[in-house]
């Protein structure tokens, strides 16, 4: 793999250069490829110019327009394997489901190149196809991001309006051992034509302010299309004590030289998998570094990575973040209304005085007065100093940014509202 003292990475795998995803069919369901075309060729959302067999990869291939874009895609029937550890914490499953997903052993693979160009639609009409064109889909695995999704979740967002959120289109693992630290490193992001990221010699202590820097770097990567971003500093947030926040994206062969004793994320671990496109997290810690190429390890900036770092959101992200937000706020607002011992926090967008821009700032709700909102200040504003903690307001549903549901069995956002439709 390697020779002599030179480290060389590999070149990407089927899954990191295409998004390849998987809809999962029940044990006895009937469904098969030729359905799946059936239905792809009478599917109104989109225009299907050409469809091919290739002998050469051995499966299917249409070129299809959605949305004014043309995309190519490529699906075939095939084997599954249920795959516990791909169930992550923030998906809901019912237990018939996974029971079922134990017994199932086939699928309809799907799999397309995404354009550097807005990844966050090409992964919803993929989302769409799977959903659409398997009427009685169980589930959907997302072998690129390494995950599962429950049936619901892949419905749920099939029919919205809106695109998928940033952070649905790649995961976080983390690799630990007690002694030598922790590693954090992406699954999904090369099929947006970003490097898979990462984070070494993380620890049980500082591990969580890491991740938190590691998604909101890759949330911007995504919002910037994949632009030529290794080694140029990007500025995504402030520390509290007002620094600012400039990471950078160093590949693994070179970033992992300048950790000593590396344990976990070393040589060793990377025998059999990221070895490829994967770059490690550095910050600039002023201009001159920057300039200079002198990039240092994140933990130069422990513990205020911890201290509720303020990271910037592109105007693109918050206006899809706000159109789902008041798409499915009515879902929110009917748990509400049938159960008051749960709790509704709304993210608002207040005018900043003398500024043409806005503060996002959290609010508990107290009522509804129609589509208005009474609410109550849970957060000390940044920039807008006349507003303090306590201070109640009324605001309206399209004012809403953002919601959580917290519950005595759930904590929900918007992207995690079909559970609400699970009782």
């Amino acid at each position: 793999m390697f020779h002599h003292k030179k480290i060389i990475a590999l070149p990407m795998t089927y899954w990191e250069e295409y998004s390849c995803m998987m809809g999962v069919l029940a044990k006895d369901d009937s469904f098969t490829i030729k359905d799946f075309i059936t239905n792809l060729e009478s599917y109104k959302e989109i225009e299907v110019i050409e469809q091919t067999f290739s002998m050469e990869k051995r499966c299917f291939e249409a070129k299809i327009r959605y949305a004014d874009e043309d995309y190519e895609i490529n699906f075939f029937e095939g084997g599954f394997k249920f795959i516990p550890n791909f169930i992550l914490p923030a998906y809901l499953f019912s237990k018939s489901d996974i029971d079922a997903l134990d017994e199932a052993d086939r699928a309809i693979n799907v799999f397309m190149k995404f354009p550097r160009s807005n990844p966050k639609k090409a992964y919803h009409l993929q989302i769409k196809l799977l959903v659409n064109l398997i009427p009685s889909l169980l589930a959907v695995m997302d072998e690129s991001a390494e995950k599962l999704m429950p049936k619901e979740w892949a419905k749920m967002s099939a029919a919205s309006q809106v695109d998928n959120a940033p952070e649905d289109l790649y995961t976080v693992q983390m690799l630990a051992d007690k002694k030598y630290g922790i590693w954090l490193h992406t699954h999904g992001l090369c099929r947006c034509g970003i490097s898979e990221l990462e984070i070494l010699k993380s620890s049980e202590t500082t591990y969580r302010g890491h991740y938190n820097l590691l998604i909101n770097y890759a949330n911007y990567l995504i919002d910037k299309d994949g632009y030529e971003y290794e080694r140029v500093g990007s500025y995504i947030g402030l520390l509290n004590n007002r620094i600012p926040i400039v990471v950078t994206a160093i590949p693994w062969p070179e970033a992992i030289r300048a950790y000593k004793n590396l344990k976990i994320g070393n040589m060793e671990d990377r025998q059999n998998g990221h070895n490829t496109n994967s770059d490690v997290i550095f910050l600039y810690l002023s201009a001159e570094d920057e300039k200079n190429g002198n990039y240092t390890p994140v933990d130069a900036y422990d513990p205020n990575l911890d201290n509720n770092p303020l990271y910037f959101v592109s105007n693109e992200e918050t206006k899809r973040m706000a159109a789902l937000a008041q798409e499915r706020f009515h879902l929110a607002k009917e748990y509400w209304q049938k159960d008051y011992r749960c709790q509704i926090s709304v993210k608002i967008g207040v005018p900043i005085p003398g500024e043409d821009n806005y503060e996002h700032i959290w609010f508990d709700l107290i009522e509804f007065e129609g589509d208005k909102l009474k609410v109550v200040l849970n957060q000390e504003p940044y920039e807008i100093e006349n507003l303090k903690v306590g201070d109640i307001a009324w605001f309206t549903v399209s004012d809403i940014t953002d919601w959580l549901l917290y519950s005595e069995k759930y904590h929900i956002n918007p992207d995690g509202a079909y559970k609400l439709l699970m009782e």
